[in-house]
């Protein structure tokens, strides 16, 4: 038990458009409909959401200010002295730093600050803090019973929690991108008419100071036509943070762990031509251990060649075996709902929300605003 204890503290410590947009609140939830170019997009973002952005940022400086003992404005100074990120985001997505300059001015903040904002994951892992994370994917790929489902429970620092919000994007070529994100931020996670994406972080695992980082990553691949695309940018850019990019539609899904150094692809789980996937949190292939997650390790007396215990893991594998491997909308919203482990629930106070993408003829996003196990999911048809 003693053991098992300490397998758990391990994991612990891981741990818009030109001039009209449709806004509606429904089960907690705000959608906003956006089309335009990237500035208008923006722009709309952070007028309609002024208010709530303006709480959400102030906590947040709070939380740089505190973490830092520094002044904000030093800090984010020195991050961008210290990074090449909006180097990169110039060379691979300009267009994303256009649709912040427009949250910034439709909010009435800062450019500096709202740029920063984008970026709190890696302000943060430059930090040297092993990362909160708690987060919960699954992924099962379509079979001859029904399609690809791609699911997470998104759980993100609670300074952000409050507004759950979702964007739907409308492209010049008509497709729809939705994407579930924080006030202010250009998105945490999402899916477009033919695939998604969920992430997880990795903190155990090598960044660096160059690269792309998550949210503008996420943006960047959903605007693709199809998940090659996706997959084959994903593995040439330059990654800024670890993180597990699940990417999954209508023809194909990929697990890939990305780190400074490597990047890896995940072997899903295969029965009886049924084939899916788990990650929560830490790393299943990729090796490119932070030097910070090994002495984490040799302070408990453990290597990396030891296995360790994840509760969250275990629990989702184990719904999922005592239902011979059968995966349906319903067993994962059991998973993402489950609280079995007082001590590491699936669904935790950190869960900001819950979303199942269904992937056939026609496209859905199931979506809870919150704790699943609280707040029920609501069903939008990406048309």
């Amino acid at each position: 038990m003693k053991k098992k204890l300490v397998f758990i503290l391990l994991f612990i410590l891981m741990g818009l458009q030109l001039s009209s947009t449709t806004n509606k609140k429904h089960n907690r939830l705000t959608t906003i409909d956006l089309y335009g170019n990237s500035y208008e997009i923006g722009f709309k973002h952070g007028n309609y959401l002024k208010a709530p952005i303006t709480e959400i940022i102030t906590g947040w400086k709070k939380e740089v200010e505190n973490f830092y003992n520094e002044n904000f404005e030093l800090v984010i100074d020195s991050f961008f002295a210290k990074t090449n990120y909006v180097q990169c985001i110039e060379k691979v997505c300009p267009w994303l730093l256009e649709e912040v300059k427009g949250i910034a001015d439709g909010a009435g903040l800062s450019y500096k600050t709202i740029l920063a904002f984008q970026m709190s994951e890696e302000l943060e892992f430059s930090g040297k803090r092993l990362l909160h994370a708690k987060c919960t994917s699954i992924c099962k790929f379509k079979d001859s019973e029904s399609g690809t489902l791609l699911a997470q429970n998104m759980d993100p620092p609670l300074f952000l929690h409050g507004y759950p919000t979702l964007l739907i994007i409308r492209t010049n070529d008509l497709s729809i991108n939705a994407i579930y994100t924080v006030p202010g931020l250009i998105g945490l996670c999402g899916l477009n008419n033919d695939f998604g994406i969920t992430c997880n972080g990795i903190s155990m695992l090598n960044g660096q100071s160059y690269g792309i980082p998550v949210a503008f990553l996420v943006r960047f691949l959903l605007q693709q036509k199809n998940e090659e695309k996706s997959y084959k940018i994903l593995e040439t850019v330059k990654h800024a943070t670890p993180q597990c990019y699940t990417i999954a539609g209508k023809n194909n899904f990929i697990c890939f762990e990305c780190s400074a150094n490597k990047i890896s692809k995940c072997i899903p789980f295969r029965n009886r031509n049924k084939s899916f996937i788990i990650h929560t949190n830490h790393s299943l292939i990729n090796k490119d251990y932070s030097q910070d997650y090994k002495a984490l390790l040799t302070r408990y007396g453990k290597t990396t060649e030891d296995i360790l215990y994840y509760p969250r893991y275990e629990k989702a594998l184990d719904i999922i075996k005592e239902n011979n491997n059968v995966i349906d909308i319903e067993l994962i919203k059991q998973i993402l709902k489950n609280r079995d482990n007082p001590n590491n629930p699936i669904s935790n106070d950190f869960t900001y929300g819950s979303l199942i993408m269904e992937f056939r003829d026609t496209t859905r996003l199931h979506i809870s605003p919150g704790q699943p196990h609280i707040f029920q999911y609501t069903t939008i048809e990406l048309k």
